[in-house]
């Protein structure tokens, strides 16, 4: 096999599963850069008990759903504060990681913000970092290609989680996204953020491209465009109507009034009056009966 092919199987592997070639991503990155994630390693860990390497874990993102503050005090015998102080440590390593320039250059973090940005729909993530999102199997040791992964992920997205939509699909986003702070719902609520962006001075119609160039500058993934827009227009965030290719993004008050959604269709998208109910069934899940009902009183 000659260098060239050499090389370029070793790219194709660094490419298909980055985590089993670390070194070569650090290879492309500058000193300084690879100086800086390892020494995070170090320092998230800091310790090597069983209890430090759990809070990391539940920091990070990827521990076992059942792991909380309480239960690894209660397992570790010692005061949830002791818990806490060792959690609002490592967050302010993270949090550092995601505003630092150096961290910023590394290659894979600069990849990443490239591809994954900071709202993705898990199925459009490759298969290898599909999997590094599951859930810690148990006594894993440190650092686990996981542990690396969320480390990367944290300074390439800021405060990355899985969040799940109204039709139980999974999402990665920074949670930061969330202006509205809805945990219960933070999936349809970043949708309702967005929306906010997009309307700041009310309702506005996007040409398609305009749109997709404005989600992707609040953070949205490009292979996961068409995806919120499909949610942003369905029950309940209902902030969007598309027609003829354009995008009518709806203020949050204009949203809530059946009567004002039904205008703005035929004053902004120029939907004639016969095509909204099946427009906004298809588009809303409307009722297209109540829908008919409220255009004979406009």
């Amino acid at each position: 096999m000659t260098e060239a092919q050499n090389h370029v199987d070793a790219l194709v592997s660094a490419f298909e599963n980055p985590l089993k070639h670390l070194d070569w991503w650090d290879s492309q990155s500058s000193q300084d850069a690879v100086v800086k994630l390892h020494s995070a390693v170090r320092a998230i860990r800091a310790s090597e008990d069983e209890t430090n390497k759990e809070i990391a874990r539940l920091i990070l993102g990827w521990t076992i759903e059942e792991t909380s503050v309480s239960n690894i005090a209660l397992q570790a015998a010692v005061k949830q504060s002791a818990i806490s102080q060792r959690k609002d440590r490592i967050g302010q390593i993270l949090n550092g990681l995601a505003e630092d320039e150096v961290m910023a250059s590394h290659a894979l973090v600069h990849l990443w913000r490239q591809r994954v940005s900071r709202c993705v729909r898990v199925a459009d993530l490759p298969e290898w970092m599909r999997g590094c999102l599951t859930k810690a199997p148990g006594k894993v040791q440190w650092p686990d290609p996981r542990d690396i992964f969320w480390i990367l992920l944290s300074a390439a997205m800021g405060q990355p989680t899985i969040v799940f939509d109204g039709a139980a699909t999974e999402w990665l986003v920074d949670s930061r996204l969330d202006k509205q702070r809805n945990p219960k719902h933070q999936m349809n609520s970043i949708l309702e953020s967005f929306a906010d962006s997009l309307s700041m001075t009310g309702s506005h119609v996007y040409t398609t491209e305009e749109f997709f160039d404005s989600l992707t500058q609040l953070g949205v993934s490009t292979s996961s465009l068409a995806s919120v827009l499909r949610l942003m227009m369905m029950n309940p965030v209902r902030r969007a109507v598309v027609h003829s290719g354009n995008v009518l993004v709806l203020s949050d008050d204009d949203a809530k009034n059946i009567g004002r959604v039904i205008q703005r269709a035929m004053k902004d998208l120029k939907v004639q009056r016969s095509e909204i109910p099946k427009l906004l069934a298809d588009q809303q899940q409307r009722n297209p009966k109540s829908v008919a009902n409220e255009i004979g009183r406009i």
